[in-house]
């Protein structure tokens, strides 16, 4: 186990191969596209840069509820990059609109009190 933050951990992998596959994400029609170490930490540190403008600091929770793809490798990896707190839960979408996943969403919204709550659409 290493010493350093997880952020210089994550920056060593860059550093070490930045053209070096790190995320690919499979699509309509069997589409396959890889990503770069390099393109997902420039794309993480966007978002990472947009939630910092939106006051999250290190130690904040923030509740993502997206799909799995790249939109949530890059979200869940821009918390991480500002020393938050990823907190993740299914969509309600991919669980066909089952109620016990709203209420399941309140509660974790009361109990944790997160800076913000990352979604693709209204919940």
């Amino acid at each position: 186990m290493s010493n350093r933050s997880l952020q210089a951990d994550l920056l060593a992998r860059i550093e070490e191969g930045p053209e070096q596959r790190c995320l690919c994400s499979y699509g309509l029609h069997e589409t396959v596209n890889w990503l770069s170490r390099e393109q997902v930490y420039r794309r993480a540190l966007a978002a990472a840069q947009k939630l910092r403008e939106e006051g999250v600091r290190a130690g904040d929770i923030c509740l993502v509820v997206l799909p799995s793809g790249e939109t949530a490798a890059k979200t869940v990896i821009a918390i991480l990059l500002l020393g938050a707190v990823p907190l993740l839960i299914v969509p309600p979408p991919l669980l066909a609109g089952n109620l016990e996943v709203y209420k399941t969403l309140h509660s974790v919204l009361s109990r944790t009190k997160p800076r913000v709550l990352i979604c693709a659409s209204p919940m």
